[in-house]
């Protein structure tokens, strides 16, 4: 019963508005966004000043008003809500890496585990049955 009243008491308080990153495309969502609240502000108010309109969308949203300017009068010039273009096709690093590079990130790996798979061994008292392997100028141990 005391919690229902404090929570009665509490006012409801809106989270605060997560600002759009600097330098980042605004996606297709958000720009959808924006032309919906600028035709409904349209019609609520036709009698508003377009600055007054940017000032509002971008507080609401978090994007910049200068953004908003250039969204909004795409969309008049072409009644449509054009996607961010893609700057550049991201490399995977199959593209990146040669064959060489990646022997040489295998041999590195590959040390690793064998360090630290000859501490695990050495550090279990009975000794487990092992073979090894002079595969990469690396002893391989494996355990049967």
């Amino acid at each position: 019963m005391a919690s229902s009243s404090s929570e009665e008491d509490a006012q409801y308080v809106p989270s605060p508005i997560k600002k759009q990153k600097m330098g980042k495309a605004i996606n297709e969502k958000v720009r959808i966004r924006i032309v919906n609240m600028y035709k409904t502000i349209i019609m609520n108010e036709p009698s508003i000043s377009a600055r007054q309109i940017r000032k509002q969308i971008s507080e609401t949203l978090g994007v910049g008003e200068r953004s908003i300017q250039t969204i909004i009068t795409t969309y008049k010039e072409t009644n449509t809500v054009a996607a961010p273009k893609q700057t550049r096709q991201k490399k995977s690093f199959r593209d990146v890496f040669d064959e060489f590079s990646k022997n040489a990130v295998c041999r590195h790996v590959l040390f690793g585990f064998v360090v630290k798979f000859r501490q695990s061994i050495k550090s279990t008292k009975p000794y487990p049955p092992t073979t090894v392997c002079l595969q990469y100028r690396v002893p391989i141990y494996f355990i049967f």
